[in-house]
């Protein structure tokens, strides 16, 4: 379980990493990004349309796995402590039937 969730981090990590790459290679490209007063409408729409296809995959991806990551986490968090409960049972129920010197 614990390998999962490292592995979980590990690829949230990536993707953001990547995604963030990805996205300031694409906003600075020479089609999109260029230093003239005059703005081309047609070309902001095709850039805007991108855009907002591009990033809604991406958080939509990467809401499924912070999703998938916050369940394993929850889930390995309730079995441990599930354990430790467990553990401190048997150790009341041993000092109930232990006799006392």
């Amino acid at each position: 379980m614990r390998c999962y969730l490292c592995v979980l981090k590990w690829a949230i990590v990536v993707l953001g990493i990547a995604f963030a790459v990805i996205l300031l290679c694409v906003v600075f490209d020479d089609a999109y990004f260029h230093y003239g007063a005059d703005i081309n409408t047609e070309l902001a729409s095709d850039f805007g349309d991108f855009v907002r296809g591009f990033i809604g995959t991406l958080f939509g991806f990467l809401s499924v796995v912070l999703l998938a990551y916050s369940i394993l986490k929850q889930t390995y968090e309730t079995r441990r402590d599930n354990i430790r409960k467990s553990f401190f049972k048997m150790i009341d129920c041993h000092y109930k039937f232990v006799p006392r010197i």
